[in-house]
């Protein structure tokens, strides 16, 4: 039960990771990366 949380957590973590790599790669203003460029 526990390591079955802790793998989805793992997952979202690396999906979110991947959705800023690919909105950055890409040049795509998203949601995540939106706030990070108004910030800087």
């Amino acid at each position: 039960m526990i390591a079955s949380v802790v793998n989805e957590h793992r997952l979202l973590h690396m999906a979110t990771i991947g959705v800023v790599v690919a909105e950055s790669w890409f040049g795509v203003e998203g949601p995540l990366t939106r706030p990070a460029a108004t910030r800087m």
